[in-house]
């Protein structure tokens, strides 16, 4: 296997060529110096790779708020259409419910009309039914959605402190704690789980990162 030349130059300075105890007290100042450069190099780069998987993370969390924010005003419109809807055939069926009493009181010969009409009020009972039916999916959909967006919310924030915590103490720690990145998708990718009606209960594997991802995306 190939090394790197800091490997090389790591190896060589834990094992001395020489026995004189001068020599080797330089080569083992050397070796702090050089592994104290390391790290520091090893820490700056991974500061760096934080920054951009934050910056990442978080335009693709805003925009899958925004997205989801859309699709509740656009529910909460079509609910507004629907109830409207509904209150004009209900409006229909009183007015014909009234005018046929009062036809079948005045004139009893008209009966052939009031059947007819009666035929249409049990119409409009069954349409006042229908729609009554779709508010109340469209409105358990739309409650689903706003939890699910202020979870998705409480969850950043959290995830989000801890990155800001693990930023502040990555320069006194030889070996910072990974990114929020795959945290954030394993919450999320749970999240659509138990939201989504199609889901799997009994998965039998554990799906990767990159599963993860794939699957919030299609959702």
């Amino acid at each position: 296997m190939a090394r790197s030349p800091i490997l090389k130059r790591t190896i060589s300075f834990g094992y001395p060529q020489t026995i004189n105890d001068r020599e080797i007290s330089m080569e083992k100042s050397s070796l702090s110096s050089s592994s104290s450069s390391l790290i520091e190099d090893q820490i700056k780069i991974l500061d760096e790779t934080l920054s951009e998987n934050g910056k990442t993370l978080i335009q693709e969390l805003l925009q899958s708020n925004k997205n989801l924010k859309k699709e509740i005003h656009d529910i909460n419109q079509q609910l507004k259409y629907t109830i409207k809807i509904n209150e004009k055939y209900v409006d229909q069926a009183y007015n014909m419910t009234n005018n046929t009493k009062r036809n079948k009181m005045t004139n009893d010969s008209n009966n052939s009309i009031y059947s007819d009409k009666l035929r249409k009020l049990e119409k409009y009972k069954m349409k006042a039914l229908m729609y009554k039916q779709q508010y109340e999916l469209y409105q358990d959909t739309m409650n689903n959605l706003q939890k699910t967006n202020q979870t998705m919310e409480e969850q950043f924030e959290k995830l989000h402190n801890i990155e800001q915590q693990q930023q502040k103490q990555i320069g006194s720690q030889q070996y910072p704690s990974l990114s929020i990145d795959h945290r954030f998708i394993h919450k999320l990718f749970h999240l659509c789980l138990q939201h989504s009606t199609n889901s799997s209960k009994s998965r039998t594997t554990i799906p990767s990162h990159q599963d993860m991802k794939t699957y919030i995306q299609q959702t």
